[in-house]
């Protein structure tokens, strides 16, 4: 079994992940969101920039975003349960 088919939800954060993603299993496409698809306002996801390549700033940065969109999937995912 691939760890695509062992997952329920499969977390990216650019959708040229998710293109990548589903060209190892298509039918993974069903279980691969953008990280930022459950934001709290309801807003369209967006893409998480990868810092490689660029100064400490651009890491902090996108740190803070990843935690902030982690955080927010936790919520929404404990409070199903």
């Amino acid at each position: 079994k691939s760890i695509i088919d062992e997952n329920d939800l499969i977390l990216v954060m650019e959708s040229t992940h998710a293109g990548l993603i589903s060209m190892m299993d298509i039918t993974s496409l069903r279980k691969v969101k953008l990280l930022t698809a459950f934001r709290e306002d309801g807003g369209k996801a967006y893409n998480i920039p990868d810092p490689h390549g660029h100064g400490d700033d651009m890491y902090l940065e996108v740190f803070s975003e990843i935690y902030r969109n982690v955080k927010i999937v936790a919520k929404q995912f404990w409070s199903i349960y």
